[in-house]
C-alpha cells in the first residue's frame, strides 16, 4: 500500500506499544553505540535542541564505574520519608529538581549534570519519580508494615542510609567446600561454596544478603558475606592450577574434547592435589549420580622368580589400604580401560603411564590368580619393565639373558671341521638358545653352511649329555651282579642314548647323512625312510640322530610322537609355514628338550609364515593366530604400522639368527663348490630302472659281436636317454606325467637363493630341460632370462639378465653358454647334469666367477643318486686317464675299456 510518514505511523501507536515494543529495541541500540563510544575514545555531546551549537561545557563525561543507588529513609515521631540519590566516586548526587535523562532502563544509563552514567542495581523507571517528588512520606500507622515488606528488600538489594533507625552489618566466618560435578557443558568442574550460619552460597552467584528486622526498635541487622575472603579462596584454587571460568566455575587446563578423558584428567588433578584442599580446610565433595572416585595413594610392587621356562611375576596394587592382585589389571591395561571397581564400590583410576608399562606384560603374560607367568622369550618386553618396584635378580637375570651375542662356549674337539668365524658365532648362539631352553630359527643364506653349524650343536649337545650322570644307567657284570649303586665314574655305567630328529625334503637325507658322517663321524646316524620304516621307532635310542622327510613323520606321527627326542630340527622349515596344514599339525606334535628351525627365508609370502615357525620353536611366543594376526599381521601388512613392525623385530630378534652371503664375504673362499645328491621320485626310479636293464642287454649283445665304433654309438646314445631320465623322464618320454626328484630339488633351491636376493645361472646340456623350467617359473610369475642356441637377439636377453634388479634368475645351455658371457651379477651356479669333461663345467662357472666378480660365487652340481650321473662324477673325481684324453668332439666311450662301460651301466 501507500507509504506512511513516520508522525503518521507513531500516532497510530499506543503508550504501551510505545514502552514494550519500541523503547527496548531503541535503548538496545543506544546501549552498543555508547559502548563503542566508550571504547574509541569518542567525545559525546548533549544537545538540547537542533538549533543548538555546540560548546565544550556541552561534552558529557562517560563514567566507567557503575554509579549506586542509595536509599534515604529518615524516621522520626511523625513517621517515615525516604528518597533515592546516586552515589558516585564517593559523592552522593539527589535526583530531586535535576534535569535528568534516562536514556536506558534496562540496564540503567541516566544522564546527569553532564555525566552519563551506568547503574547494574537498579531499572530506571524506579528513578523517575524522585526527579519531581522530594521525598515520600510514610504515616506512622503504616511503617511497620512498610519496614517489614518494603524496606527490608531495599536494605537486601541496595544501599540504604539510616536515619533515625539502625542497620548494623556484620560479616560471618564461613566454611568452604567444594563439589566436582558436571558442568552445562558436559565437562568436569569445581563449584566452591561457602557455608555461612546464615546460608550457603556459590561462589560466583549473587544472592540476597539475610536481614533480621527487630520491630520494637526499627533496628535491623544485615548479614554480608565476606566476599573478600571468598576472593581469597577462589585465589587459591587459581595458583593451585584451576583456571575461572564464567559463574565461579573451576576447570583444569585441558585441551582436548574428549569429555571422558576430561574428567579423569580432572579427578587425577584432585588426586594429586588433595594436599591443597586438606592444608586450605577445604571439604571436596563428589556429585557423580552415585557413582564416587578413589583419590587416595596408588602404588605397586612387583617381585619375581625364574623357572626353566618362565618368569613369575607377582604383583600386588595398593589402592589406599586395599591390596589387589596386580593380574586383576589385565582386562583394563589391554582394553586400556581405566576405570577400576574397587571393593567398597568406588572407582579407581589406573595411572596412564601403566598402560604403555605393562600392556606388553600382560599382551604375551598369561595370567594366573594371583601370578603372571611370562615365558623367558620374552625377555626383550620384560626389559621395559621399570626397575622401580622390581627385585634387582629379575633385573640381573633380563641382563644375562639380552647378552647373548657374548655367551662363551668351546667348538667341541670331535667336530672334524674349521669353522669359519661366522659358523663359530652360529655355534655359540645357537647354544646360548639350547642352555636357556629356547628354540631358535637359524636362516642363514643358502651356501652359509647350516648344516655344519647344526652338526656342531648337535654334537656338543651329546657331548654335554654324556658328562651328565643322570644318563646312565648301571652295568651289570658277567655273573650278573649289580655293581655298586655308589659307584662314581661314569666308566662303571652304560650311557644312554636319546636321539635327536631332523626333518626335511626327503632330498636333503642323503647330503645330510653324508655331512654328518664327514663332521662328526662319531654320531650314529638312521635314515628313517621306506617301507617297514616304523620297525626303527623302538630303536632310536640306539642312535644319535634320525633322519626324516616331512611326509614320514607328518604320515607315521601318532607311534613317532609318543617317543622324546633331545633335539627336534627342522630343515628348510618353510615347509611347514602353513599352520593349517597337516605337517605343521604333526611336527607341533613332537616331544623334544630342544627346537631349532633351518631356512633361508622364515617369511616367504606373508608374516603369518613366521607365526607358524616361531610358534613351533617357541610355542605361544607370538600369541595365538587371532591374537597375532589382529596385533601384528593386520597393522603391518595392511597399515603399514611402523610400531607394531618394530615391536614383532624386537621379539623375534633374539631368536632368529640370519646372515648373508655379503655380510660373511670376508670369511669366505671366491668360489665354492658343493655336490646336492638328488633322491629321484618313485616312478622316476622305476623307469630308469626299466631303461638301464634294456640298454644293458643290448650292449652285453654288442659287446660280444666285437663291433667297438658300433657299440661306442650306441652306448653314447643309451647313455643320453638315461641322463635324460635321471633329469626329468618328461625329457625321454613327453607323456611322462610324474615327478623329477632333481627338478624339484633344483626349483626349491632357486627359490630360496631368489627370496635371499641372489642373482643364479642355471646351466643344462638340455635345451628341453631348461623349458620345463622356463614353464615353471612362468606359471608361478618368477622373471627369468633364457639362451640357448636357438635365441636370436642374443645382447638383448643379456642385458635384460644383467640390468634388470628383477631378474634373478637366467637358464643358459652349455653350448650356447660356453664363450663370451660376462655375468658376474649372478653369484650363485647352478649345474643341472655332468657330462665328461670338468672343462665345459668350468667354463660354465666362469660365466659368473672371473674378474671384475665382487662377491663369492657358489657352484651347486645337482647329480641324481644311483644313476649313471654319480657312476660320471666318480670318473670326473678319480681325474682318470679318461679326463686326459678327452678332446672337443671326440666321444670319450672310444677310448673306454669294457670293463669301464660295464660299470656305468650295473
Amino acid at each position: 500500500g501507500k507509504r506512511q510518514k513516520i508522525n503518521d505511523f507513531f500516532k497510530t501507536l499506543s503508550k504501551d506499544d510505545v514502552e514494550k515494543r519500541i523503547r527496548p529495541f531503541i535503548e538496545k541500540q543506544l546501549i552498543t553505540v555508547i559502548d563503542k563510544i566508550k571504547k574509541s575514545g569518542t567525545p559525546l555531546y548533549f544537545k538540547k535542541d537542533k538549533f543548538s551549537v555546540l560548546y565544550p561545557e556541552d561534552t558529557v563525561k562517560i563514567n566507567e564505574e557503575p554509579a549506586k543507588t542509595v536509599f534515604n529513609i529518615e524516621k522520626n515521631e511523625n513517621g517515615t520519608k525516604y528518597y533515592l540519590s546516586v552515589k558516585h566516586g564517593g559523592n552522593i548526587v539527589n535526583l530531586f529538581g535535576k534535569a535528568g535523562i534516562v536514556l536506558a532502563n534496562e540496564p540503567c544509563m541516566l544522564v546527569l549534570k553532564n555525566n552519563l552514567y551506568f547503574f547494574d542495581d537498579i531499572d530506571g523507571k524506579k528513578l523517575l519519580p524522585f526527579f519531581d517528588k522530594k521525598q515520600l512520606l510514610i504515616p506512622a500507622g503504616s511503617e511497620k508494615k512498610w519496614f517489614e515488606v518494603f524496606a527490608v528488600k531495599a536494605m537486601k538489594k541496595y544501599h540504604v542510609k539510616p536515619k533515625g533507625f539502625t542497620v548494623t552489618e556484620i560479616k560471618e566466618d564461613f566454611k568452604a567446600r567444594v563439589s566436582l560435578e558436571k558442568d552445562w557443558k558436559g565437562e568436569y568442574a569445581f563449584l566452591m561454596y561457602f557455608k555461612y550460619e546464615s546460608g550457603e552460597y556459590r561462589y560466583g552467584l549473587t544472592a540476597e544478603p539475610k536481614l533480621i528486622f527487630n520491630e520494637k526498635d526499627f533496628s535491623f541487622v544485615k548479614v554480608l558475606r565476606n566476599k573478600e575472603k571468598e576472593n581469597e579462596f577462589a585465589e587459591k584454587l587459581k595458583k593451585a592450577g584451576l583456571k575461572e571460568h564464567d559463574n565461579g566455575v573451576f576447570k583444569i587446563k585441558y585441551f582436548g574434547k574428549n569429555t571422558e578423558k576430561q574428567k579423569h584428567e580432572t579427578i587425577l588433578w584432585l588426586k594429586d592435589n588433595k594436599h591443597f584442599f586438606e592444608e586450605n580446610d577445604i571439604k571436596v565433595e563428589q556429585n557423580f549420580y552415585g557413582k564416587k572416585y578413589f583419590t587416595e595413594k596408588t602404588s605397586l610392587n612387583l617381585r619375581s622368580e625364574i623357572s626353566k621356562d618362565w618368569f613369575d611375576i607377582y604383583g600386588t596394587v595398593m589402592f589406599g589400604s586395599f591390596e589387589i592382585p596386580f593380574t586383576e589389571l589385565k582386562n583394563n591395561i589391554l582394553n586400556e580401560i581405566k576405570e577400576f571397581i574397587l571393593p567398597d564400590g568406588s572407582t579407581a583410576l589406573i595411572p596412564d603411564e601403566w598402560f604403555s608399562k605393562y600392556s606388553d606384560l600382560f599382551m604375551f603374560g598369561k595370567a594366573e590368580t594371583e601370578v603372571l607367568k611370562v615365558s623367558k622369550t620374552h625377555f626383550t618386553v620384560l626389559e621395559n619393565v621399570p626397575a622401580e618396584g622390581i627385585d634387582k635378580d629379575f633385573k640381573k637375570n633380563i641382563s644375562k639373558l639380552s647378552d647373548y651375542k657374548n655367551y662363551k662356549i668351546e667348538i667341541p674337539e670331535n667336530i672334524k671341521a674349521e669353522l669359519r668365524p661366522y659358523q663359530k658365532e652360529g655355534f655359540k648362539i645357537m647354544s646360548f638358545w639350547r642352555d636357556n631352553y629356547f628354540g631358535g630359527c637359524l636362516a642363514d643364506d643358502m651356501g652359509l653352511g647350516k648344516t655344519l653349524q647344526t652338526i656342531t650343536l648337535l654334537q656338543d649337545t651329546v657331548n654335554k649329555r654324556k658328562k651328565d650322570k643322570k644318563n646312565y644307567t648301571e652295568k651289570k657284570d658277567e655273573s650278573n651282579i649289580q655293581l655298586s649303586l655308589f659307584a662314581e665314574n661314569n666308566e662303571d655305567k652304560k650311557y644312554v642314548k636319546k636321539a635327536s630328529l631332523i626333518v626335511m625334503p626327503v632330498s636333503l637325507i642323503h647330503n645330510w647323512k653324508n655331512e654328518i658322517n664327514k663332521f662328526a663321524p662319531e654320531l650314529k646316524v638312521l635314515s628313517y625312510r621306506g617301507a617297514g620304516r616304523q620297525k626303527y621307532i623302538s630303536k632310536f635310542d640306539d642312535y644319535d640322530i634320525i633322519l626324516a622327510g616331512y611326509a614320514s613323520v607328518r604320515n607315521d606321527i601318532e607311534q613317532i610322537s609318543e617317543y622324546e627326542f633331545l633335539y627336534v630340527v627342522l630343515d628348510e622349515s618353510q615347509f611347514v609355514k602353513n599352520p593349517e596344514s597337516k605337517t605343521y599339525k604333526a611336527v607341533t606334535d613332537l616331544q623334544s628338550e630342544y627346537k631349532l628351525i633351518l631356512t633361508g627365508t622364515p617369511v616367504e609370502n606373508s608374516l603369518s609364515d613366521l607365526w607358524a615357525q616361531m610358534n613351533f620353536i617357541n610355542e605361544g611366543m607370538l600369541g595365538d593366530k587371532t591374537f597375532f594376526r589382529h596385533t601384528f599381521l593386520k597393522p603391518i601388512e595392511k597399515d603399514k604400522d611402523e610400531l607394531s613392525e618394530r615391536k614383532l623385530q624386537k621379539i623375534t630378534a633374539p631368536f632368529i639368527l640370519r646372515r648373508t652371503k655379503d655380510e660373511v664375504a670376508k670369511d669366505l673362499p671366491p668360489l665354492s663348490e658343493q655336490i646336492i645328491l638328488c633322491v629321484p621320485d618313485e616312478e622316476q626310479k622305476r623307469i630308469y630302472e626299466e631303461e638301464k636293464s634294456k640298454i644293458r642287454n643290448t650292449v652285453f649283445e654288442l659287446m660280444e659281436t666285437g663291433e667297438r665304433k658300433s657299440l661306442a654309438m650306441h652306448v653314447l646314445s643309451a647313455l643320453t636317454r638315461l641322463r635324460q631320465i635321471a633329469n626329468h623322464p618328461v625329457l625321454a618320454d613327453s607323456g611322462y606325467q610324474g615327478k623329477s626328484g632333481k627338478f624339484e630339488e633344483v626349483v626349491r633351491n632357486a627359490e630360496n637363493v631368489i627370496a635371499e636376493g641372489h642373482k643364479v645361472l642355471i646351466f643344462s646340456s638340455f635345451v628341453k630341460h631348461l623349458e620345463l623350467f622356463a614353464d615353471y617359473f612362468k606359471k608361478k610369475n618368477i622373471r627369468y632370462s633364457m639362451l640357448t642356441g636357438q635365441t636370436k637377439k642374443r645382447e638383448k636377453v643379456i642385458s635384460g639378465f644383467r640390468n634388470d634388479i628383477d631378474n634373478k634368475i637366467f637358464l643358459i645351455s652349455v653350448k650356447a653358454g660356453g664363450t663370451g658371457l660376462n655375468l658376474i651379477e649372478a653369484d650363485y651356479v647352478f649345474i643341472l647334469d655332468p657330462w665328461w669333461n670338468p672343462a665345459a663345467e668350468k667354463q660354465a662357472v666362469n660365466r659368473a666367477h672371473r674378474i671384475g666378480q665382487d662377491k663369492n660365487v657358489m657352484v651347486y652340481k645337482y647329480i641324481s643318486e644311483d644313476t649313471v650321473e654319480e657312476k660320471i662324477l666318480r670318473l670326473q673325481q678319480k681325474k682318470s686317464d679318461l679326463a686326459k684324453i678327452i678332446t672337443a668332439g671326440k666321444n670319450p666311450l672310444s677310448e673306454m675299456s669294457e670293463k669301464m662301460i660295464e660299470e656305468l651301466f650295473e
